[in-house]
């Protein structure tokens, strides 16, 4: 998407940190819930930064994305995190975690296969007793087509948008979304960009099912804040054995 390239020096207009800190600290609470004692954190997919920019005042965090531009948004507000260029789905890092945290990047897997590649992963870098939580934007029981928009007015700029969600074929595992984004620098100059996407959309029992073969114990837990409505968003946390 070109949001994570041409344009990613938008990111944090958009999109603030200051909008990530309710959901960041419901994260963290299910985290100590399962883990008291994490020390050491990976991030897959870990975008501009937003999540790592809460949870990293609790662990020593490792942030991963496939977009070197994101991760350098992601550094101006995250400047004593680890930045890594890599896929979810193939990266090796010769070293362990106590937890692996992977928000909403995971709807970019949009086959069973990417999202046991991923579980993989996740499962190679977790110390024994590690813990893995994965909050999907959606499952196949909780997803609605609609129609979105907001924006924000910073001193970096403005930029509003509008998000079209929809799903073309309800036979298949894929969602299909269309983004449109209005940027208007400090001098006032307007520029428009078109972004499309498709997401992985899966029950709630594939996600349960993938986790176990790789080796996990799997819980769900529910996520719920002000811009979510109850029981809509859930958190997959998974204990991987001693």
């Amino acid at each position: 998407m070109k949001l994570y390239h041409k344009y990613a020096s938008w990111w944090h207009v958009l999109s603030t940190p200051e909008e990530y800190k309710e959901e960041a600290t419901l994260y963290w609470d299910i985290i100590r819930q399962y883990k008291p004692d994490v020390r050491t954190a990976l991030e897959l997919g870990s975008g501009g930064g937003n999540n790592a920019y809460y949870l990293k005042k609790h662990v020593e965090m490792t942030l991963v994305d496939k977009s070197a531009e994101m991760l350098a948004a992601s550094k101006k507000i995250n400047p004593n995190c680890i930045h890594l260029v890599g896929d979810m789905r193939t990266i090796k890092l010769e070293k362990m975690f106590d937890l692996v945290f992977i928000h909403d990047a995971i709807g970019y897997m949009t086959t069973e296969q990417d999202l046991a590649k991923v579980f993989q992963v996740a499962y190679q870098h977790l110390a024994p007793n590690g813990l893995l939580v994965v909050v999907p934007d959606d499952f196949t029981e909780t997803f609605e087509a609609g129609t979105y928009q907001g924006g924000n007015d910073t001193d970096q700029g403005s930029v509003r948008y509008l998000e079209w969600v929809t799903d073309q074929d309800p036979t298949d595992n894929l969602v299909e979304v269309e983004y449109l984004y209005m940027m208007k620098d400090t001098q006032g100059k307007v520029q428009t960009a078109h972004d499309s996407a498709v997401y992985g959309l899966f029950s709630k029992q594939t996600w349960q099912e993938l986790l176990q073969q790789t080796g996990f114990e799997v819980h769900f837990e529910p996520v719920e804040h002000t811009e979510v409505e109850t029981n809509e968003r859930f958190a997959l946390v998974a204990l991987k054995s001693a």
